[in-house]
């Protein structure tokens, strides 16, 4: 499984050749480090958290190279089956590594109906908060325009492709 990992890595690795310093390869590595961390402490299969982990946003740069008009994480998924397909690994797993791409982002209306992919989801949200989350607004705008809306008692940072990047409002 190890080997099949290592493969797997270096397949993900093409995707992110020149991609946006908020989605890049560091992303990924932050997002597996803290993914594995939670899934051991959660006792998610470790395989499907750190495999889904590698190709979580596989289709991230082809999203915003298309200026949003396709989800990330569903053409992840699509993107992960072609390359899972090439392993001889059990029908299931494959199945909970798609779920756990697709689901990372839930805005799609794919809710993480599985630990791992609730691991995913989380280790993801995570790595978008405090000083790394304020980078990847900052290196996100610099190539997008964003402009900031208020919604209830909440800041975003909205985006050409609807990405939203929240934050309470501090001010009435």
């Amino acid at each position: 499984m190890k080997k099949d990992i290592e493969k797997i890595e270096l397949e993900a690795r093409k995707f992110f050749v020149g991609a946006s310093g908020c989605h890049d390869w560091t992303h990924v590595e932050r997002v597996r480090n803290l993914a594995l961390r939670i899934a051991k402490k959660e006792k998610a299969d470790l395989f499907v958290v750190e495999v889904a982990t590698l190709l979580h946003d596989i289709g991230r740069k082809s999203e915003m190279a298309n200026k949003g008009l396709f989800c990330h994480a569903v053409q992840g998924g699509i993107l992960a089956r072609k390359i899972l397909k090439k392993y001889d690994f059990k029908k299931e797993t494959i199945e909970n590594v798609i779920h756990a791409i697709e689901a990372h982002r839930f805005r799609e209306n794919l809710p993480p109906r599985t630990l791992e992919a609730r691991v995913v989801y989380d280790a993801d949200k995570l790595d978008s908060i405090g000083a790394i989350g304020d980078y990847a607004v900052v290196t996100y705008s610099t190539s997008n325009p964003v402009y900031l809306k208020r919604y209830d008692n909440t800041w975003a940072a909205v985006g050409s492709d609807n990405w939203m990047q929240s934050v309470p409002a501090t001010t009435g």
